[in-house]
């Protein structure tokens, strides 16, 4: 059994230019694509397939939208 976990978003930042330090809007845009599945223990090594306990009935994706977004 497992789960796909597919996320995109898209937006903009308003970011100091490095030139001028003048506040200018950037664009940015990214994309999640995760898969979960079910074994034994927990195990996030990999950073596009997790691994729940078997009986998890929640999931926690915070940290990967973070990761998303900053990396964006």
């Amino acid at each position: 059994t497992m789960m796909e976990v597919d996320m995109n978003a898209s937006g903009t930042v308003n970011v100091a230019c490095d030139i001028t330090s003048e506040p200018y809007d950037q664009s940015i845009s990214g994309d999640l694509h995760l898969v979960v599945k079910f074994g034994e223990e927990y195990n996030d090594e990999d950073d596009e397939i997790l691994i729940l306990p078997h009986g998890e009935h929640q999931l926690n994706i915070a940290q990967y939208v973070y990761e998303m977004l900053v990396l964006a």
